[in-house]
């Protein structure tokens, strides 16, 4: 990037006294070289340029480097004037038509710090506005899989207007399916997901008021599908890649039965009944560091059997009771109240169950899942 806004720089100056049909040849070689330098080992070519006194502008750009990525971009240019340029100051970059497709299956997302140059840490300049416009994004690596596109707007390093589309997400257990976010020049926007899994957990048909503030996208109202009942709340998405995603969720009328199916733990616990409650969670990236969720049960009460042998061992040699009569105890349970918690802890997930029937109480805790690594 430093050589480019230094070329523009240069660009300007000579554009002052370049006819304008003299200028393509002087401008194209210096922008192409400027770009494989930006692009190492990329086939660089540009259709034609544009140059005037206070702006470039790049057609018809296509950088490629074999199969593993490649950049069309229908216009790419600078707006700028000389007091600005001496300041170390662009008033505008700008870029559409653009379509971005990486395919390095046998590499990780990481590997693309590799592929791009972005110059030292000296003559920096600041850019007043950012614009994209119709950019599309398709990814395969050994850990992401994206269909995406995106336009937006930034000033003074702040997101001004965006519009996003995802059509798939993939990282590890994250996994996010037809999302729009749009977010006007005046700050008012939407969001709505069809679907976010976590793992096997899902949550469907999310919709939600948009807004941003600095580097944060923040969802209010937000309603959505969840364990056959229904979660509003909130939530934070950071855009800065070191702050983490928040979700805050007051959680209605859950089937217990689908939490547990869709927590792949139905194989060892079967239980009926309907939860309410809330549940808060945090992720960093794609990984869950923060897990809380704090659910009671309905009037109507429900049943719990265990499956998983193992557990009535552990449940055993808790109470030290003899392993038969925990088994006996769990045989056709019936509870009229209860509650049933979630918590991340040191990477897994635990699931609290403490129930209370005609039987007298019952009380189990469950490793779920290794996550959060």
């Amino acid at each position: 990037m430093k050589k480019i806004i230094l070329l523009i720089i240069t660009l300007a100056l000579a554009g002052a006294a370049l006819l304008p049909l003299a200028a393509r040849p002087v401008i194209m070689p210096l922008a192409r070289k400027a770009l494989e330098d930006s692009f190492p080992g990329s086939a660089v070519s540009i259709g034609g340029c544009a140059l005037s006194i206070n702006s470039l502008t790049l057609s018809d750009v296509s950088i490629k480097r074999g199969a593993l990525y490649e950049m069309r971009i229908g216009q790419a240019g600078a707006v700028y004037n000389l007091f600005c340029l001496f300041g170390g100051r662009i008033k505008e970059l700008h870029a559409d038509d653009i379509a971005v497709t990486i395919d390095m299956p046998g590499k990780g997302i990481a590997a693309l710090k590799g592929l791009v140059r972005t110059g030292g840490e000296g003559n920096k300049f600041s850019v007043d506005t950012i614009r994209l416009s119709h950019a599309t994004f398709s990814v395969r690596t050994n850990d992401v899989r994206l269909r995406a596109a995106l336009s937006l707007e930034i000033k003074a390093r702040s997101i001004e207007r965006i519009d996003a589309k995802i059509e798939a997400f993939d990282r590890d257990a994250l996994s996010v399916k037809n999302a729009r976010i749009k977010i006007a020049s005046n700050g008012a926007g939407t969001f709505e997901c069809a679907k976010v899994s976590y793992d096997k957990a899902r949550i469907a048909d999310l919709k939600a008021a948009a807004g941003i503030k600095e580097r944060t996208i923040i969802l209010d109202g937000l309603s959505a599908d969840l364990f056959g009942g229904k979660v509003s709340g909130n939530a934070t998405v950071a855009l800065n890649t070191a702050a983490p995603h928040e979700l805050i969720l007051e959680a209605r009328s859950l089937d217990v039965d689908k939490m547990l199916g869709e927590l792949d733990i139905s194989k060892r616990i079967r239980m009926t009944g309907i939860v309410s409650g809330d549940l808060d969670l945090k992720l960093k990236g794609p990984a869950l560091t923060s897990l809380k969720g704090t659910f009671a049960a309905s009037q109507e009460g429900g049943t719990l059997v265990i499956v998983d042998e193992k557990i009535l061992e552990a449940v055993a040699e808790r109470t030290k009771q003899p392993l038969d009569i925990i088994k006996q105890s769990f045989q056709d349970y019936r509870y009229t109240s209860g509650t049933v918690g979630l918590t991340l802890e040191k990477g897994s997930v635990i699931l609290d169950i403490a129930l209370d029937g005609d039987k007298g109480k019952r009380n189990i805790s469950v490793i779920l899942h290794d996550v959060g690594q």
